[in-house]
Order: structure tokens, then C-alpha cells, then sequence
């Protein structure tokens, strides 16, 4: 209920896959608000895959790997049986073969792994992973199998054929595309349909580089360049996502684009200015041959046409501007008026022609009110970014932070969460800024894109100036995931420490690094974080320079 709500409230619509489209279509949603941009789960992958991943159940590097998924409820008792026991005759069968299984919390599933499941030193039963550790082990395998929805999604990218453990699915696309197999929970037909990918290199092959139809790694490009156009920015146009599942989509979608990419070129000004130059022009030309009737009629017919544009859809004008041309051009060419052709052209395209400039216009007008009408929130959303990196600023920390703690308070256990806040700048940035700025400015760049790719995604990043990168995270309560994240800061005060001052000379870069644990207890302010960091990060390079 809540997603229809949203669905009608909404004036665009990002779908992932021309036939996510075209269920809205089928849903009476304007297809001028519907854009076809790839799923933004792709995007995440340049940022989670990385090359230094490394797993205990990575050690052997001569077998083959299949990672494994189960976990919805329609498949819990008979049907993760069947496939357990598929799993037991693959390990039978295939000694070249590692089967790496992250178990699902759900104490009903563990009890049939446990039942089921022979065990193996082929078989790694482990915990469920988060996003970084489970992007990179699918990263690593040679091929999936899974009752998850999103893996399907995810897996094609990262080059790895995905056998779905279902009956059905609700990515047909990826079935179409060839990058899903749904082979569904018969113990036969898994180890079968398993059998072949290990044995046939065309049929893996074929699977392996087969096209995602989710994405391309460029969705988030593209719905910031259709929000940012679709306030009258002027940015770059990325084109749609185009997946081999879309069928050839022309007429009224290409009319569109095209008409929408007029709209973004042409100022009101211009189109203002071509009207009136337009209509002097037409009156000097013919002002010696027009009788006092025709002129009056090309004027009123002037006027019509104006009027036509300003109230007419994009295709009741197309379709109002064909009958005029054809009933104009029957009657001043086939039936006997003596007239100069010159004035008979005029007459019969003088409302067309005023008509598309009078609707170019009216659209243009409709933008302008739209941007005054949100020009609010378009300014609040300007300055709570830096221009320079893309990332909140200083005042954006100061309000999430706050949300941040608060959030704390809602969960049920009281050490359940943290909220970890880490800090990394360049040493002596004043000194590089002095000396070039616009190398600073690069250098700055490269740290926010090289955040990017070594973070998580769910984190916030917000920019302070003088090349301060402010983190903000939520981790779990325990050893192991304090001891995970320290190492997640370590490595990115590493990858941010091999980035280098470029000017004629290359010169490398000193980062400080600090990091401050905020749990449900804690009455620290933004101020006070912000303070205790920077006492931390002196500390931190104290080290460095011993």
C-alpha cells in the first residue's frame, strides 16, 4: 500500500528493466515520467568488489567454488532437502568442488542443514555475510545457486552463471538474457543442471558473459542527470539503459526524448525573441502582397496558431497540425483561387509553425514554475553539498549525526548498536593549497572517488574543507565487528595515503586518521566528536612520524 502511495504521489519513475516499465504502463502511469535506468544494485558492486579479498573458504585455489543461498519460506522442509541432498551427490561426484554455504539465521534452516547436509572438508557451513564479504566471495566463485531474488540481479555483473532454486521467477528478464537458469528444487534436476555447467564450457561460458539486463553501473548517473534536467540543470544526458529483453520502443517515447532535449537547449528568451522576429519578418515579406483581407486572415490565423500551441498537448498538436496542412493545401491548391504561391504556402503553414513555437514555450514556462515553485528545496539541497567532492557538508553532518544517535535509542537491546564516526585529512593541506590550488583540488577528488570505492555503501561521507573526510557508519555491538571495521579504517587510511600531490613533481600525501565510538549511552554533541577526532588523529600521526 505504502509503494502504490508513493507510486501516485511521485512525478518520476526510475524502472529497472524496459518491462518494469511497461507494468507501469500498464498501470496508466504517464510514460512521459518514465525512465528506464538499470537497477542502482549494480552500481554498488565498483564499490564493494575489491582485488585484496581473502576467506577461509577461499584458501584451495585449485578447486572450483559453488556458493549457495536458501532461504525463503516456500522452500523450508521438502524442498531444501531435495536440494541437500543434490548438494551431497555434486560433492560425491565432483572432487574438484568446494561448496561454500552462508547459513541463514532462521533455527528451522540450520536444523535441516545440520540433518541433511553430509559433512565434508569440501563443504564450508559459515555465518551470513554482510554486503563487502558476500560481493566478493560471489566475486571469487565459478557459479551460484540461490532461491534470493537480489543475487540474481547482482551475480550476472560479476560474471558468474546463477542456477535459481525456484519453481518461478520474478526476473524473467535475466531468464531471457541468459544469465539465469531456474531449475527449481528437484534433487535430480539441480545436480543435473550442475552437472552440465561443470562439464560444457560453451553452456558456462555462454551463461558467464551473457549480458545483465539489471544494469550497467551507470543508474545513479543517470538518475542524477534526469532529476538534475528535470529542474532545468544543465548537465550531461546520459541515454536509457538498454537491456537485449527491451523490445525497439519509437513513436511516442523517442518523441520525448527528443522533444525533452529540445526543451533543455533552447531558453525562453530565444524562443520569445524567434516569435516576434518571426512575425516581423512574415509581415515585411508579404506587406506589399497582401490585399487588406489576407493580411487580417494570416493575422488571425497567427494568433490561432499561438493559441493551438499554448493549449495542446505534444500529440494533439502533431495530429491538429496534419489536418490543417492537408485541408489548407486541398483548398488553395485544388480549388480555383488565384493566388500567389508564395501567400498560399503562408496560409497554410502559418498555424503549424507558430503553434510548435507557442508549445516549446508553454513548456518552458511550465519548467520555470516548477523550479520557483521548489526552488526551496533545490536550495537546500545545493547547500548541503559540496561542489567540489559531491559530498554532504559540515552542516549535513551535524543533522545526521543527530539522526544517527537517535536511532540508537529505538533499538530494542541497548548494546545491540554503535554509531562510529571516522575521520581521515591530509597533513599539511594549507601548504599544497598555497602552492597550487588546482592539483590540490585534484588530489581532493581523487580521495572522495577513492572513499567511494573502499567503503561501504551504506555509509554517509560528508566533506569539512581543507581536505577533512568525515565518515559515518552503524556496526554491530561485538569484538568481531569492532576488530572489522578498525581494519576497514586501516585500509582506508592505506588507500588514501597512496594517492599523491601532482604538480611538476610528484610528492606523496600524510593522512591522519581518528575514529570515535558513539553507543546508546553516550552524550557526545556533533561539536564534541568533531573535537575528540581531531585530538585522536594528532595522536595517530605522532605514530607515523616515530
Amino acid at each position: 500500500m505504502n509503494r502504490q502511495m508513493t507510486d501516485a504521489l511521485a512525478d518520476l519513475y526510475f524502472a529497472p528493466t524496459s518491462l518494469s516499465r511497461d507494468n507501469l504502463l500498464k498501470a496508466n502511469y504517464d510514460a512521459s515520467q518514465i525512465y528506464v535506468t538499470g537497477n542502482s544494485a549494480i552500481d554498488a558492486l565498483a564499490y564493494t568488489v575489491t582485488q585484496d579479498f581473502s576467506h577461509e573458504a577461499l584458501k584451495n585455489s585449485e578447486t572450483k567454488k559453488i556458493l549457495i543461498t536458501m532461504h525463503r519460506r516456500e522452500n523450508l522442509g521438502q524442498n531444501m532437502m531435495q536440494v541437500f541432498q543434490a548438494m551431497n551427490q555434486i560433492l560425491d561426484k565432483h572432487t574438484n568442488i568446494e561448496i561454500i554455504f552462508p547459513m541463514h539465521k532462521n533455527p528451522k534452516i540450520r536444523a535441516l542443514i545440520y540433518t541433511h547436509l553430509k559433512p565434508s572438508s569440501r563443504l564450508h557451513l559459515i555465518e551470513p555475510l554482510d554486503v563487502f564479504e558476500f560481493h566478493n566471495l560471489a566475486k571469487r566463485s565459478d557459479l551460484i545457486l540461490t532461491d534470493s531474488g537480489g543475487i540474481q540481479e547482482e551475480a550476472p555483473s560479476l560474471g558468474v552463471p546463477v542456477l535459481v532454486l525456484r519453481e518461478s521467477t520474478e526476473r524473467p528478464e535475466g531468464v531471457a538474457a541468459g544469465t539465469l537458469k531456474v531449475v527449481g528444487t528437484s534433487e535430480e534436476d539441480v545436480v543435473s543442471a550442475v552437472d552440465v555447467l561443470l562439464s560444457d564450457s560453451v553452456a558456462y561460458e555462454k551463461m558467464a558473459t551473457a549480458q545483465n539486463p539489471y544494469g550497467d553501473g551507470k543508474t545513479s548517473e543517470r538518475i542524477v542527470s534526469i532529476i538534475a534536467r528535470y529542474f532545468d540543470f544543465a548537465v550531461e544526458i546520459f541515454p536509457e539503459f538498454s537491456d537485449k529483453t527491451a523490445r525497439n520502443r519509437k513513436g511516442k517515447l523517442d518523441e520525448k526524448n527528443w522533444l525533452t532535449k529540445l526543451d533543455y537547449r533552447i531558453s525562453l528568451e530565444v524562443l520569445v525573441s524567434v516569435t516576434l522576429a518571426l512575425y516581423l519578418l512574415q509581415q515585411i515579406a508579404f506587406y506589399e502582397l497582401l490585399s487588406e483581407k489576407v493580411f487580417i486572415v494570416s493575422a488571425l490565423l497567427t494568433f490561432l496558431g499561438l493559441v493551438l500551441g499554448l493549449l495542446s498537448t505534444s500529440l494533439m498538436l502533431l495530429i491538429v497540425n496534419l489536418m490543417l496542412v492537408s485541408i489548407g493545401a486541398f483548398l488553395l491548391y485544388f480549388d480555383p483561387v488565384i493566388m500567389l504561391t508564395k501567400i498560399k504556402l503562408l496560409l497554410i503553414f502559418v498555424i503549424p509553425m507558430y503553434s510548435v513555437i507557442a508549445f516549446f514555450i508553454k513548456r518552458t514556462l511550465y519548467v520555470r514554475r516548477l523550479i520557483a515553485f521548489r526552488e526551496e528545496d533545490i536550495h537546500s539541497y545545493l547547500k548541503f553539498r559540496d561542489p567540489l567532492t559531491g559530498y554532504r557538508t559540515i552542516d549535513s553532518f551535524f543533522s545526521k549525526y543527530q539522526q544517527f544517535v537517535e536511532s540508537l535509542s529505538q533499538s530494542r537491546n541497548t548494546s545491540s548498536r554503535l554509531v562510529v564516526v571516522s575521520l581521515f585529512y591530509v597533513d599539511f593541506y594549507d601548504q599544497y593549497f598555497d602552492r597550487n590550488p588546482k592539483a590540490t583540488d585534484q588530489m581532493v577528488r581523487d580521495m572522495a572517488e577513492n572513499l567511494l570505492r573502499t567503503r561501504n555503501p551504506e555509509e554517509l561521507f560528508f566533506y569539512l574543507k581543507k581536505g577533512t573526510f568525515i565518515i559515518l557508519s552503524a556496526i554491530y555491538d561485538n569484538e568481531l565487528e569492532r576488530e572489522k571495521f578498525e581494519k576497514l579504517n586501516d585500509l582506508t587510511k592505506l588507500k588514501l595515503s597512496e594517492i599523491v600531490f601532482k604538480t611538476e613533481q610528484v610528492q606523496n600525501i600524510t593522512i591522519r586518521k581518528s575514529d570515535c565510538y558513539i553507543s546508546r549511552k553516550t552524550t557526545y554533541t556533533a561539536d564534541q566528536v568533531l573535537e575528540y577526532l581531531n585530538r585522536r588523529s594528532e595522536t595517530d600521526l605522532a605514530v607515523e612520524y616515530i
